[in-house]
């Protein structure tokens, strides 16, 4: 996890954006559209704000920009308890206001969560079909050595629904995968 949440701030700060869209993209299997072209970059200092979380909220009172920030932000903010390398913290750094880190946010489908582990347990729950599919897709593409196609989207529906109906774990997962008609095919 670490590494993810490195690669997901700049060295100095974090990014819920980046991390929303990592969680996304990477766990959920939803690429959220780019930016408009004409939406500004957040500004460092947003009016006094000194929380990344307090930047956004100003930069997304932007019509343009609430849409999107709406679906990302609190996919990002239940990491805000890690730093820039992956160690939990409490506190935001002295020079970014030393404020308290508020981990909470309201995923897209209108559950609300309080910290990292109601975001972990909500994610878990409320988009586990997601999860699955994602999951098996990742390992298909990497086993197969190749993007999927849309002949593939079956078998990777059928796989996911029947490891999903058996509560298989991870090993199981995997050895369905393997042995799954994508895979034996020339």
């Amino acid at each position: 996890m670490a590494a993810v949440l490195t690669a997901s701030a700049n060295g100095v700060e974090t990014s819920p954006v980046t991390r929303g869209v990592w969680v996304s993209e990477a766990i959920l299997g939803i690429s959220p559209p780019p930016p408009p072209p004409n939406v500004p970059a957040i500004d460092a200092n947003v009016a006094g704000a000194k929380t990344i979380r307090e930047r956004l909220a100003l930069h997304s009172q932007d019509a343009s920009c609430a849409g999107c920030h709406r679906k990302i932000d609190p996919l990002g903010y239940g990491l805000e308890r890690f730093d820039p390398i992956g160690r939990p913290r409490s506190r935001y750094p002295k020079d970014q206001g030393g404020k308290e880190i508020d981990a909470s946010g309201e995923l897209p489908s209108g559950e609300a969560y309080a910290d990292f582990e109601g975001f972990r347990q909500l994610v878990h729950g409320c988009y586990q079909g997601r999860l699955t599919h994602t999951l098996v897709e990742e390992l298909l593409t990497y086993a197969t050595g190749r993007k999927l196609d849309r002949a593939d989207g079956f078998a990777v529906t059928e796989l996911s629904d029947r490891l999903r109906e058996r509560k298989a774990g991870l090993r199981t997962l995997v050895i369905e995968t393997l042995t799954s008609d994508i895979l034996q095919r020339p």
